[in-house]
């Protein structure tokens, strides 16, 4: 596994975004839109693309 990830990737679907958090501080850098009702968000092992999928309107958002 692993584990030199810098970023830490979690849905929010309360307000339909993305957080990204600096796995060192835990803090949130980032609040990206992404759409209706993210679900969880999957990363390539090359760490290059993230993937979020969308629970009210069935979708894959990149």
């Amino acid at each position: 596994m692993y584990t030199g990830w810098k970023k830490i990737y979690a849905a929010n679907s309360r307000n339909n975004t993305i957080y990204v958090i600096d796995a060192a501080t835990n803090k949130v850098t980032a609040n990206v839109p992404v759409g209706d009702s993210p679900y969880e968000v999957v990363v390539t092992p090359d760490g290059k693309k993230r993937y979020t999928y969308l629970t009210i309107t069935a979708a894959l958002c990149l």
